[in-house]
């Protein structure tokens, strides 16, 4: 596996339906994917407050993929995790036994900081390459979004780490 390409997990309504900010990473996901022949997409993440429906979130991110020109044989699903450092662990275990030459991550700009710290932890830099998608939010939740990711870091960096 020459690439391996990581959208990060968001919300999803009861239907399954993807938020704005996961449709914008799952649209990154799929410019890289056409960019890179061969390239393959991890999707992650399960129950927690992104999710309300009866199925993991990692599935209906796997599903707009597929409904949007991904081959199903080109994604693999890791449904278990809840959050970004679970997703980095997970991907990092999962990928262990595939060494890939680029781990690509994509997910919203505003996320982009605390995703790079934390995957940084897990993978050699020379193999990391990190793209940003669009925010998709209101303001309003913009600013919501931009005090949680500065209260995330101010923890990692407190805290010594992931």
């Amino acid at each position: 596996m020459e690439t391996v390409i990581i959208p990060l997990a968001h919300k999803n309504n009861e239907l399954g339906n993807l938020a704005g900010m996961a449709k914008s990473r799952a649209v990154g996901a799929i410019q890289e994917y056409r960019k890179r022949p061969g390239s393959r997409i991890l999707v992650q993440g399960g129950f927690g407050h992104f999710n309300s429906s009866p199925k993991p979130f990692a599935e209906h991110m796997a599903r707009f993929l597929v409904e949007h020109g991904v081959r199903r044989n080109d994604i693999d699903i890791v449904p278990e995790t809840t959050t970004t450092i679970e997703e980095a662990a997970s991907a990092y275990r999962f990928l262990a036994h595939h060494a890939p030459q680029c781990v690509c991550v994509v997910t919203s700009e505003i996320h982009m900081k605390r995703t790079a710290l934390i995957f940084r932890h897990f993978f050699d830099d020379e193999s990391l390459v990190f793209v940003s998608t669009s925010d998709c939010v209101s303001d309003e939740e913009l600013a919501w979004y931009r005090d949680h990711e500065e209260k995330a870091l101010r923890l990692l960096r407190e805290q010594g780490g992931v």
